[in-house]
C-alpha cells in the first residue's frame, strides 16, 4: 500500500475517537489480499490498547476465498457481500429509476418528446445496463455529472 495512504489512515485514527474505514469493491482491487492485509495491520496496531475505536466495512461482489478466513477472524470487520444482496439492490434501483424518470417528466427536465412506451424503454435500458451499480444509475439519471 502507498505510504501516503498508510500515513493518512494512521493520522485519521490518531485524531478521531472513532474511525470507520470502508473498503468498497475489494474484489476490484488489483491485489485484494494485499489491500485488506495492509489495512488490517494498521487497524490492529491502532486497536492494540484494546480501545477498539476502529472498525472496517468491506464490500465485495465476488467472494474472496483467500481472505474469508482472515476476515472472519477480525471482530472489527463487517463484510457486506453485494452478490448476496443482488436482488435487494436491483429492486431498489428499479424503484429509483422509475421514480426519477417520473420526476424528470413532471418537472419537464427531459428535452425530448416522450410517450409512455419510450419512458418504459429508457427505464428498462438503464436498469438492465446498470449491473446493480448505483453510480451508473446516478450518472444516467442526471443527478450528478459523472
Amino acid at each position: 500500500m502507498d505510504d501516503r495512504i498508510h500515513a493518512l489512515i494512521q493520522a485519521a485514527i490518531a485524531q478521531l475517537r472513532s474511525t470507520t474505514i470502508i473498503i468498497d469493491a475489494l474484489d476490484e482491487c488489483s491485489d485484494p489480499q494485499e489491500v485488506a492485509l495492509s489495512i488490517f495491520r494498521i487497524v490492529d496496531s491502532a486497536n492494540i490498547d484494546g480501545a477498539d475505536n476502529v472498525r472496517v466495512l468491506v464490500t465485495s461482489r465476488d467472494k474472496i476465498k483467500p481472505l474469508e478466513t482472515t476476515l472472519k477472524k477480525k471482530d472489527y470487520v463487517k463484510v457486506l457481500d453485494l452478490q448476496e444482496k443482488q436482488s435487494e439492490i436491483k429492486g431498489e434501483i428499479d424503484a429509483y429509476v422509475d421514480a426519477r424518470l417520473q420526476d424528470m417528466i413532471s418537472k419537464e427536465k427531459l428535452n425530448i418528446q416522450i410517450d409512455a412506451e419510450f419512458v418504459t424503454e429508457i427505464a428498462a435500458t438503464v436498469k438492465e445496463t446498470s449491473n446493480s451499480m448505483w453510480v451508473f444509475v446516478i450518472c444516467c439519471t442526471g443527478v450528478r455529472s459523472c
